[in-house]
Parts: structure tokens; C-alpha cells; sequence
């Protein structure tokens, strides 16, 4: 965290109460602060760099040679500690006694990758990833062995980036898993790698119970979800007795049933027949929720608003689907018309 030197004590609220004041909401007040705290050091200097400049403006002002202080300037004084007073922190915004009111940044809705990087035992998987989705259908498109999977598995908060900074919602995924589970499900490729409990009601009471339900809440609100989905026959059925298809629609019902606002598709139609294909893609154009989708295949990603492409663990194109679907395609049939499959990874 930033060392922000805090002579200031806790900071007050309207009603005298003292508040935790984190470095990320600050406003930014000359660069002073960002989302992502950097180390003390870093910290340090940048806050004696804020204070230089506060001291030359102050010194100009006083001789009659320059501008007074600006409010935001004497901010930066006061988290120096240079000043007398404190902050007071009231709905949302920042007040400074007798300053203009100060608005700290609020936190960016969507997706948001930050110069994400990632690796495993110093292998790069995924560098320099930057983007902020925040369309209701997202694509990402790339071959087997780009990344897919595993910005996926950033974005779900299940790993953590090496470097750079995923959120979601504003919210590190990765770091606050109460909050993130509230707003993300994932559905997997292989069913068989999410479901856990042997019949198709505990599998959906799971989630829910995770969510802090009781078990009896779980299990109704389990039963209703598959009342509504006209499969309530399945509730106590055993799981190893559903067909591929029926196991992968168990898996998104259980993702549904925990009413979170975007979901994540990994390869959702791998390994299903046509028929099963088309009602899972019937199924899914009706969500509400934000999809992010991820595939090898342009025919799935063809009615997305926005598609990324990944190439090598790197965004090669990121834009319209029609745009790079198309220049997707391209590069995968000239590819295929040379050995394309002979190099070994690593």
C-alpha cells in the first residue's frame, strides 16, 4: 500500500465519526493516488514530489509572484501532513473545510484488464493485456493454446495475473471472492470439471449456499429453478445419469440460479450434438446477463458486439465481430495451408 505519511489521523464523516480511508479511493488529486497502490518506495517519492510543488506554489503566492494554491494543491498538502485540519468524508465525496468538494473516482462498471500479464514457473501465458469490456456480448476468439482459457480464469478470479490488475465491477476478483461470486459465474468446457454433488438439486443448492442461504432456502430456490426451466423431474436425479448436453445445462442453471450479472463461457458448445447446440444457444441469447464467450469457432462469436483476438497470449485485434472474425479467418486458413502444427509449445 501507499505509505501516505498519515499525520492527518482518521479521517471524519459529517458526523464526526472516523472513517478507514484506503488509498484507491482517494481522488486523484495531482496523481497523488491510483487503484492500484504502488510499493512504499514508489509511495514515498511521489508524495514528496506532490509536496515540492505545493511548497514552490505557496512560496510564488506569497511574494506576489505567482497563483494561490489551488484546492486540489492544498489536498496533496494535507495528505503530506504540511497542513493543519483534517478531510471529511461525507456521501461519496471528498470535502475539504472551506475547499470546493472533490469527487473521488467511482468504480469502473465492466471488465476491466489493466496491462495483464501472466505466467506459470516463468512461462508467459498471457503479457500486456489491456482492454475495458463493458458491451452485453463479448467474444474472444483465438487458437488452441492462445490464452482463452486462462484470461478467463483471470477474469473469474480463480488465478491471479502476474502482472497488472483484472477488475470487475471495480472489484479485484481474485482478492474478494464474497463480492465477485455475487457478480460472475463461470460455466466450464467440460461439465465434468464443475459439477461436484451426485444429484441435480444439491449440485444447484451448492451455489446458493455459498452465497450464505441456508440449506433449506438453497434447495427451494434449487427447485424453483428447475420448475421454471420445465426440468423439475431432474431434482433428484442422479448426475452420472444426464446425457453431455443434459449435464452442461445443469452446470448453467446452477450458475443462473445465483443471479449474477455477467457469465463467462468457456467453448459453451464443445462436445454437444447440433439439436443440443441450438437449444443451449436458444437458452443463452435470452439471458439478460453480460456473456463473455470464448472460442476457436468465428460461426459461435458471429452476433457478439465486440470480439478480442488472441494470438500468442497477446490482443492482436480487439473491435466489431464482423470486422475481426473476418480478419480472424483469414489468418487461420493461411495458416492452415502451411504445416502450422509442427513447432512444440515452450
Amino acid at each position: 500500500r501507499v505509505a501516505l505519511a498519515c499525520r492527518l489521523g482518521p479521517p471524519l464523516s459529517a458526523s464526526g465519526k472516523q472513517l478507514a480511508l484506503r488509498p484507491a479511493s482517494f481522488p486523484k488529486a495531482g496523481k497523488l493516488a491510483k487503484s492500484d497502490a504502488p510499493d512504499e518506495a514508489e509511495g514515498i517519492a511521489r508524495l514528496a514530489q506532490a509536496g515540492a510543488r505545493v511548497r514552490a506554489r505557496r512560496a510564488g503566492s506569497g511574494q506576489g509572484g505567482g497563483q494561490p494554491p489551488h484546492p486540489r494543491d492544498i489536498f496533496e498538502q494535507k495528505m503530506l501532513g504540511t497542513g493543519a485540519g483534517r478531510c471529511a468524508c461525507d456521501a461519496g465525496t471528498f470535502r475539504l473545510k472551506g475547499l470546493e468538494e472533490v469527487s473521488p473516482p467511482s468504480a469502473a462498471p465492466g471488465l476491466l484488464l489493466d496491462a495483464v500479464g501472466y505466467g506459470v514457473a516463468g512461462r508467459p501465458i498471457l503479457s500486456g493485456l489491456s482492454a475495458h469490456l463493458t458491451e452485453r456480448r463479448i467474444g474472444i476468439v483465438g487458437r488452441n493454446g492462445s490464452g482463452k482459457t486462462s484470461l478467463l480464469r483471470l477474469v473469474a478470479g480463480l488465478v491471479r495475473p502476474t502482472t497488472g490488475r483484472v477488475r470487475v465491477d471495480g472489484i479485484d476478483p481474485a482478492g474478494d471472492r464474497k463480492a465477485v461470486i455475487r457478480r460472475l459465474g463461470l460455466l466450464f468446457q467440460n461439465p465434468d470439471h464443475q459439477i461436484i454433488f451426485p444429484t441435480v438439486e444439491e449440485e444447484i443448492a451448492f451455489g446458493l449456499r455459498q452465497q450464505g442461504r441456508s440449506d433449506a432456502e438453497a434447495r427451494s430456490r434449487a427447485r424453483a429453478v428447475l420448475a421454471a426451466e420445465g426440468r423439475a423431474h431432474w431434482a433428484s436425479a442422479p448426475v452420472q445419469t444426464l446425457s453431455q448436453g443434459q449435464r452442461q445445462y445443469l452446470c448453467l442453471m446452477a450458475v443462473l440460479a445465483m443471479e449474477p450479472s455477467t457469465l463467462l463461457l468457456d467453448e459453451p458448445f464443445a462436445a454437444l450434438d447440433l439439436p443440443t447446440q441450438a437449444r443451449l444457444a436458444r437458452r443463452l441469447a435470452g439471458l439478460p446477463q453480460r456473456l463473455v464467450v470464448i472460442s476457436h469457432d468465428p460461426a459461435v462469436l458471429a452476433g457478439m458486439d465486440r470480439v478480442l483476438w488472441l494470438e500468442g497470449g497477446r490482443l492482436h485485434l480487439d473491435g466489431p465481430a464482423a470486422e475481426v472474425l473476418d480478419a480472424f479467418s483469414g489468418a487461420m486458413i493461411r495458416a492452415g495451408e502451411a504445416d502450422a502444427d509442427t513447432d512444440i509449445p515452450g
